[in-house]
């Protein structure tokens, strides 16, 4: 028994609505035992990707040539981790620092003249 369901095929001016029948598992569609089981592999000792290269998929991929490949009918809110950010930049620190040197020395300055002028 199979169940039909709707495909929608590209026919050269637009994509028009199909029916086809789909298998109800995957042993029904014709494909060799030997082929794709998992078992067919228990015997070798060798197993390399030139086995693998070997077997053609069974549906080739048809990318259309027009048109909304996918709708996503809601959007959802992704929460990013939050980026905390120093109030006062390393540069700026440091820049507050060598003015405050600098007065501090001109105010030494300052005193060591009063001092010598008394």
């Amino acid at each position: 028994m199979r169940t039909s369901f709707s495909v929608l095929s590209y026919k050269g001016k637009g994509w028009s609505p199909t029916t086809a029948a789909a298998p109800l598992s995957l042993t029904s569609l014709p494909l060799s035992h030997s082929e794709f089981s998992p078992f067919s592999l228990e015997g070798k000792t060798g197993f390399n990707n030139s086995d693998m290269a070997e077997v053609k998929p069974m549906f080739r991929e048809v990318l259309p040539k027009q048109g909304q490949l996918s709708v996503e009918d809601i959007t959802t809110m992704v929460l990013c981790k939050p980026k905390l950010l120093p109030l006062k930049s390393l540069t700026l620190e440091k820049l507050e620092k060598m003015q405050q040197a600098a007065q501090e020395t001109i105010r030494q300055q300052e005193m060591a003249e009063k001092n010598s002028s008394k």
